[in-house]
């Protein structure tokens, strides 16, 4: 009998399973446990053949949840980041394109398990924009902003990953202060902090 390239010996025992196995989906996986069970010796096969039942019953059921084939394409992997202007919250007025503070005054801390940590921050004058970069070691991780002499403000970053076959990781959300200033879904995609 032939399935998926292989001659099935007639005489081994648990050809059933094999033919079973042979009409799955995922033939390559199954392909390598059929060269595995016909090369193994004959004490061998009752193992074989709970490990099969087991993949029987759990790859080949039509509840089975849709598998992905292949490799996952490479992909540069991103620091969840967001751009962000902080703006005097009576006014309106940027604080420091054109206000009264200097980039260098706008210091971010990491907190990771409870020490503070240098968050990567860029300041752009082209676009008028900080961007911090936040390394998850949680799936929340905290951020302290402070400006000058300024009160220190709090901001949680929340990631996640995208579904799928090729998950990879995102920031899903920003609050600051307790109020959500960022999502995922927002547009566009620049949080503005009243200060």
């Amino acid at each position: 009998m032939q399935g998926g390239g292989f001659q099935l010996n007639e005489r081994l025992p648990g050809n059933y399973l094999m033919n079973k196995l042979l009409r799955c989906k995922d033939l390559t996986r199954n392909a390598i446990i059929f060269i595995n069970v016909v090369a193994m010796k004959p004490s061998m096969y009752f193992l074989a053949s709970l490990l099969l039942f087991s993949i029987i019953g759990t790859g080949c059921s039509s509840t089975s949840v849709t598998k992905c084939s292949g490799i996952c394409p490479a992909i540069a992997a991103v620091i969840p980041n967001v751009s962000f202007k902080v703006v005097d919250k009576t006014t309106g007025q940027d604080l420091f394109w054109g206000g009264p503070y200097k980039a260098s005054q706008l210091k971010m801390k990491h907190i990771i398990n409870g020490v503070a940590d240098s968050a990567i921050l860029r300041a752009d004058s082209t676009t008028r924009l900080f961007t911090v970069f936040v390394v998850p070691a949680h799936p929340v991780d905290t951020v302290t902003m402070q400006v000058a002499d300024k009160p220190i403000d709090i901001l949680l970053f929340k990631t996640g990953t995208t579904g799928g076959c090729c998950p990879f990781m995102v920031l899903s959300s920003v609050t600051y202060n307790g109020a959500l200033v960022y999502t995922r879904q927002s547009t566009p995609q620049i949080m503005v902090l009243a200060k």
